[in-house]
């Protein structure tokens, strides 16, 4: 992998953990709109991060909506099936 390329990796997958921390911290202060956003940033910044769409499906599920989460916590299994089971 060049080195160009091992840079521009790891740019999107601190940005992702970044994203991630903020989500985390507007869900903790039911702030779900900011929580989603940053949430959905993370996830675009690092869709094969199984955490980043766990994250999103406990942020719908503590909305009361449980047809998003049950879909992005699938998304979470699908990535990575021995975390959540």
């Amino acid at each position: 992998m060049s080195q160009q390329i091992e840079k521009e990796t790891q740019v999107t997958v601190d940005g992702s953990v970044r994203f991630a921390q903020k989500a985390l911290r507007f869900h903790r202060q039911a702030d779900r709109l900011n929580a989603i956003k940053y949430a959905k940033l993370a996830v675009e910044c690092a869709p094969d991060n199984d955490r980043h769409w766990h994250l999103l499906g406990v942020i719908y599920q503590h909305q009361g909506n449980n047809e998003a989460a049950a879909n992005y916590f699938t998304q979470a299994i699908a990535i990575n099936d021995q975390e959540f089971i």
